[in-house]
């Protein structure tokens, strides 16, 4: 009996072709026997570039074999683009289709935005050995870039690939100042990832020259991500400003713009914000959206000593005060002195913060109709900050409001106006919800207080504020509302009776 080892070359290769296009089969076949390799080799390799998409250089890519990659292209004739805008652009040099999903690469590295990668079905060999960490493959072409546009060094950082081969692409000179399509590059994707040494070796092994938007990205993005200590390293190499706006995205894709001493203060690290004031951060800097300062944060967030530092920095009077009526807000409910609630109204009051708002603090809202509808179906409509529960609410309203007379007490000794008028209390069992305080402690029952507030001068004949347009209540029972209904009704029908639901005062007001 022939053995099939003994089999002529060109019948062996005939059985071979029978095997196509079962690459495992022919692959199996050709290990039984080294001259059944021999014979085979340049047949498994022709087969797999030319039906199986050269699987071969992928694998070798993969798995660093030069080996297998030299044969994938010597015996397979198999074609690698040496071209650095492979992923980019088709071989007739016109541009590839850009696709643009919601991926999680935009999330990974920072912030919430659409992903764009070049329309090619796979990234090139060189780019899948620098995401394995196969240096001795990846820097035979230091130029390529993948389909997300990264270069070789970006994959490299963002892949975790050894200190070695990070500094092998610097070395080959890997461009690492040009973003890509998704503007991420390696100094930004290092601080996300809280690489202080790749920070440190990206810094130093390049021309103090870096583009000021890659210093400033780099440090938003650490400080986003709560790296205070990349955040700090690049600060310290210099360039960064700190009075801009960030973009932070909540779990729930929502978005807020905070200057980065607010970003320091939200995640209550005292040190860096305190580094920051040292260093030109402008405690005055209100969040792009909702207008918050700083110092509204740490109240927020009952940081004693984050108020303290950021009471003695913050200069508007408006902002401070806003947060003294947060601090009361909050500390009303309580009735602990000692409570940090507490200490935070005693650190704000001490630190001179008015307790007052002026009527020119009240902003002016955006253009928009004051009035919907036919004169009897007017409804009292809000500035375009309608859902900011007491924005220009003076702190001691709260006290009165939640019958904290101790608070009562140490607001008036402070400079509070036993007069107060409010507008615009929304979230209250009253009827007022705009008025005076005696007016409001007496309609809550809280006796004590109307009795002290009369007692230290308060005036009961005195009415309610005068009706403005640029600060308005929410409620159809509002009295100063129905006043002007009232007004406006006389004035358009002078002979006719004034029907009774604009005529009638909540807790007998005339």
């Amino acid at each position: 009996m022939v053995s099939f080892n003994s089999l002529p070359t060109e019948i062996i290769l005939n059985i071979a072709s029978c095997l196509r296009p079962s690459i495992s089969s022919l692959n199996a076949l050709s290990q039984t026997d080294k001259r059944l390799y021999s014979t085979l080799e340049r047949f498994l390799y022709i087969e797999d570039v030319q039906h199986h998409q050269s699987s071969s250089v992928y694998w070798a890519a993969e798995h660093g074999n030069l080996t297998t990659l030299r044969k994938a292209i010597k015996l397979g004739k198999a074609k690698i683009p040496t071209r650095g805008d492979y992923a980019s652009r088709l071989d007739d040099g016109s541009p590839r289709k850009v696709i643009t999903t919601w991926g999680n690469r935009g999330q990974l590295y920072g912030s919430i935005a659409p992903s764009h990668h070049w329309d090619i079905d796979r990234d090139h060999p060189i780019c899948i050995a620098t995401q394995n960490g196969r240096e001795e493959v990846a820097k035979c072409s230091p130029d390529i870039r993948d389909r997300d546009d990264f270069c070789l060094l970006s994959l490299a950082i963002a892949n975790g690939s050894n200190r070695a081969m990070i500094r092998t692409f610097i070395d080959l000179g890997v461009h690492q100042y040009t973003h890509g399509a998704n503007s991420f590059f390696p100094l930004h994707i290092a601080a996300f990832k809280a690489d202080q040494e790749t920070v440190g070796l990206l810094l130093s092994s390049t021309k103090r020259g870096y583009l000021p938007y890659h210093i400033q990205r780099a440090f938003q993005v650490a400080l986003s991500a709560g790296h205070a200590q990349v955040a700090l390293q690049l600060f310290d190499y210099g360039g960064v400003n700190l009075n801009c706006y960030m973009d932070r995205w909540t779990t729930d894709r929502k978005h807020y713009s905070q200057p980065p001493l607010a970003c320091a203060v939200l995640q209550d690290n005292f040190e860096l914000a305190e580094k920051f004031c040292d260093n030109g951060a402008d405690a005055d800097m209100a969040s792009a959206s909702g207008g918050r300062v700083a110092l509204f944060h740490a109240v927020e967030r009952k940081n004693l000593e984050m108020v303290d530092l950021l009471a003695k920095r913050t200069t508007d009077s408006i902002a401070c005060t806003r947060a003294l009526s947060l601090a009361v807000q909050c500390a009303s409910s309580i009735d602990d002195p000692a409570s940090p609630e507490h200490q935070i109204v005693e650190i704000l009051l001490n630190h001179a913060v008015d307790c007052n708002f002026d009527d020119e603090d009240i902003r002016q809202p955006s253009n928009q109709p004051q009035f919907l509808g036919p004169l009897d179906s007017m409804a009292c409509i809000m500035s375009n900050h309608s859902t900011e529960n007491g924005k220009f609410i003076p702190p001691i309203v709260h006290a009165v409001h939640k019958g904290n007379l101790r608070l009562v007490k140490l607001l008036l000794s402070f400079g509070a106006d036993v007069n107060t008028g409010y507008r615009g209390l929304l979230e209250t069992s009253s009827k007022l919800c705009c008025g005076r305080i005696l007016s409001l402690a007496k309609d809550l029952g809280h006796q004590d207080i109307a009795n002290f507030l009369v007692e230290s001068g308060a005036d009961p004949a005195m009415g309610p504020p005068l009706p403005d347009d640029r600060l308005k209540c929410n409620s159809r029972k509002c009295p100063m509302w129905l006043e002007r209904l009232e007004r406006q009704w006389r004035e358009a029908n002078p002979s006719a009776e004034v029907p009774a639901v604009y005529a009638a005062r909540p807790n007998g007001q005339t």
